[in-house]
């Protein structure tokens, strides 16, 4: 039998079986059809095993529909006699194994005690992933599984939300939360440091911290997700209900732009403080330090508030 006999005309390649192009151009390019024919092997007179494979999955709509066939109506198809039937069910029940593969499943672990156990961060990513210091309740694990599974490690250095490094390289994320300060929380209540101590790495970090707003998203879980269902650098995401502008937040850190909406205008103001505040100037901010009581001041006195505003509306400034 033949299975990868190739033939080159006009700068293309013709197969005369799956097989070879499977060799010449990996699995994941071949279709369901193309894919079963290789199991099946030869076909009969008059119907090779490519229409064989494409009639059996036009008949049970999907690989899923066929797999639920019992063995024994496998091996009554036409033109599948008892060797091709054995091999496609092994290569279902593969799958389904595959498919229902759980850790309970595994040999248990022997020579090892309760404190000896390797860490479920080193049974789940490669010693050169390192998790942020605050992963450990399941959702942050399962969030740092399957940015590991879907980014590469430069993107996951460039976007992650989760992990600390990659071969030794810092993650932006690691980097920003890493230079929050201690006065951010001075002087402030119990509870206010503790959201932003314990969130140094998931809540508190970049400009989230400027007003804690309630009831808001979960900055590192937005990031998360942007990073779970594909958002690209550049792509645009809008947030209709934006509250205090988290999720524009967090699409400038990763390079996407965003469209915030709210009904709330102080929600429309935060939004747009935390957002600029990204891109601030330094010598604006220092100025605003070392002259914080006195535009307290000129904040606090009404008047003035409501002069200026006046000012703006006859357009002299």
């Amino acid at each position: 039998m033949i299975y990868i006999v190739i033939h080159m005309q006009s700068n293309k390649y013709q197969w005369r079986h799956p097989g070879g192009k499977l060799l010449a151009l990996g699995a994941d390019k071949l279709t369901d059809s193309e894919l079963l024919s290789i199991l099946i092997g030869a076909g009969i007179k008059g119907k090779p095993a490519e229409t064989i494979a494409a009639e059996l999955l036009e008949n049970h709509g999907s690989f899923e529909g066929l797999s639920c066939l019992p063995f024994e109506a496998i091996h009554k198809i036409k033109g599948l006699k008892k060797v091709k039937t054995i091999r496609i069910a092994a290569a279902f029940e593969i799958a389904r194994r595959i498919a229902n593969f759980s850790p309970k499943d595994h040999t248990p672990i022997k020579g090892f005690t309760l404190p000896t156990l390797p860490k479920i961060s080193n049974m789940l990513f490669p010693l050169e992933y390192r998790l942020l210091p605050n992963v450990s309740e399941q959702f942050e694990l399962e969030f740092a599984f399957y940015e590991s599974k879907l980014l590469g490690k430069k993107d996951i250095i460039k976007r992650g939300g989760f992990f600390q490094s990659v071969n030794g390289n810092l993650t932006n994320h690691y980097v920003i939360c890493s230079n929050n300060s201690p006065l951010i929380w001075k002087g402030r209540s119990e509870l206010t440091k503790s959201y932003f101590k314990e969130g140094n790495f998931s809540t508190g970090y970049a400009t989230h911290g400027l007003f804690p707003y309630r009831g808001k998203f979960h900055p590192q879980l937005v990031k998360g997700i942007m990073n779970l269902i594909g958002i690209k650098e550049c792509d645009t995401v809008l947030d209709p209900m934006c509250g205090s502008g988290t999720l524009n937040v967090e699409a400038a850190l990763i390079g996407v732009n965003s469209i915030g909406i709210d009904k709330n205008p102080f929600g429309v103001f935060m939004s747009k403080v935390k957002y600029e505040s990204l891109k601030a100037n330094d010598t604006i901010l220092k100025d605003v330090s070392d002259n914080a009581k006195d535009i307290f001041r000129k904040l606090n006195n009404r008047k003035q508030i409501s002069a200026h505003i006046r000012h703006l509306k006859l357009g002299k400034g």
